[in-house]
This record gives structure tokens, C-alpha cells and sequence, in this order.
């Protein structure tokens, strides 16, 4: 590839302190365009729920960087949907409380959390 060829390539500046700035603040990467993506951060799985195991209810925590329509699905160790959440998550850390009595007594639950095409899933323990 020629110098002139790189020297046009939109991915030139990537790494120049003095590259402009994507609208979140991050310097600009690789790639021409920018885009605000809903991310899931609080701890590697993307997700914490405590406290696990848990006997009458636990907690499900996420942090997501935006505004983003957000579904929750409990499953049993048969692949049976339980339980069936739907709803908006702010800016920010989110919570939601999840009732044992609803899940179906002691046992080994999946809570899958999906936002925006993104998938998470935890496994959880009911004692009793």
C-alpha cells in the first residue's frame, strides 16, 4: 500500500493525541463512523444478582450507558421460562428485585437479561 493511500485511510488519526474526540469524550478509533452502543458493565458476566444463592429474593444489578428497552427471563434447569420481565432501564445502574416465590421453590434458575440484541446470562441458586 502507497503513503499517500494510508495517509487518506479514515483510520489515519486513530492514534494522534490530537485526532478529534467521538461524542463520548474517547478519542477517535478506528473506523469512520461513531456509535452510542448500550453497554452492560458490572462485573465479567455483565451482570451481578446477589446474593446468589439466594432464598426468598435476590437482586439482579446492571449499569447501562444509555436509555435502553431492557427484557428479563427466568428459566428452570428444563429450559422452562418461570418468570417474564419487560421494561425501561435508565442511564446508570439498575435493579431489579426477584421474588423466589415466583420462580417455583428450591433450585438452579438461568436469568437471561437481552438489550438491544445484546445477550447476558447468570446462573442462580434458590435454597429454599
Amino acid at each position: 500500500m502507497s503513503g499517500s493511500r494510508l495517509a487518506e485511510s479514515p483510520a489515519h488519526d486513530a492514534d494522534d493525541p490530537n485526532s478529534p474526540r467521538d461524542p463520548n469524550g474517547t478519542r477517535a478509533d478506528l473506523g469512520a463512523y461513531y456509535a452510542d452502543l448500550l453497554t452492560i458493565d458490572a462485573d465479567a458476566e455483565g451482570l451481578s444478582i446477589n446474593p446468589n444463592p439466594f432464598n426468598e429474593r435476590t437482586v439482579l444489578r446492571f449499569q447501562s450507558g444509555r436509555e435502553a428497552t431492557v427484557s428479563v427471563q427466568v428459566y428452570d434447569m428444563q429450559g422452562r421460562e418461570v418468570w417474564e420481565t419487560v421494561g425501561r432501564a435508565m442511564k446508570g445502574i439498575s435493579e431489579l428485585e426477584i421474588e423466589g416465590a415466583r420462580l417455583g421453590g428450591a433450585g438452579v434458575y438461568w436469568i437471561r437479561v437481552s438489550a438491544e440484541g445484546l445477550v447476558w446470562t447468570q446462573k442462580v441458586v434458590q435454597l429454599r
